[in-house]
């Protein structure tokens, strides 16, 4: 269209912010392998992570010609009937983010921006189903939301940020489940967190079935 910066959009262009994904996988009645794989080109970013992270969201300068590359492993095993050993489901993704000809002078961000190159993020989750034969459900998770590794300067940042959750769902009737939870964030903010600031937090849900 008329008007329009012809260098930018455009399927198949460099600024498109297109993303090329694959997606493989193994699955029987007890476990599940799964391996995932994504590049995103001209914008595409980590996504939502720490706020250092997220920060990565810089202005268009750096973000039409950066590009990332991101890979996945994600599996499940569970006990074919029920016991006190319970079902396991775990994950880990690895970021990276490259713009050899990015220079602080091309980024109109503030200075303070991080230039991040890597990030990670993982999960391992334990599940009881049917932990006393009402159906109930008791469960924990833990793992880092995406946080950086790496800059481009190669230091290292401490942007570590551990969630932990755990959850029991408690059918109250055949109709209604009642699930409290208690979660904790260690560094919210990842390496912007100030002092020894963490977040402790409780979720009541009710689910109702008509």
């Amino acid at each position: 269209m008329s008007g329009e910066n012809s260098v930018d959009g455009g399927i198949g262009r460099s600024q498109s912010r297109g993303n090329i994904a694959a997606q493989f996988g193994y699955q029987s009645p007890q476990f599940n392998v799964t391996a995932g794989y994504r590049y995103g080109q001209g914008g595409t970013t980590f996504g939502r992570g720490t706020a250092f992270a997220e920060a990565n969201q810089w202005s268009l300068p750096y973000l039409s010609s950066a590009t990332s590359n991101s890979v996945a492993l994600n599996g499940y095993w569970r006990p074919i009937k029920r016991s006190l050993v319970p079902s396991i489901s775990a994950g880990w993704v690895f970021n990276t983010l490259n713009n050899a000809d990015i220079t602080l002078a091309d980024c109109l961000c503030d200075p303070g921006s991080p230039f991040i190159s890597n990030s990670q993020s993982w999960m391992i989750g334990f599940q009881w189903d049917d932990l006393t034969g009402i159906h109930d459900v008791l469960g924990m998770a833990i793992g880092q939301p995406t946080f950086a590794t790496a800059l481009r300067n190669s230091s290292t940042p401490n942007d570590g940020n551990y969630a932990l959750e755990v959850f029991y769902r408690y059918p109250f009737t055949n109709n209604i489940n009642v699930t409290p939870s208690v979660f904790y964030l260690s560094r919210p903010y990842g390496q912007q967190t100030i002092g020894n600031f963490g977040l402790l937090g409780f979720l009541m849900q009710m689910n109702l079935k008509f």
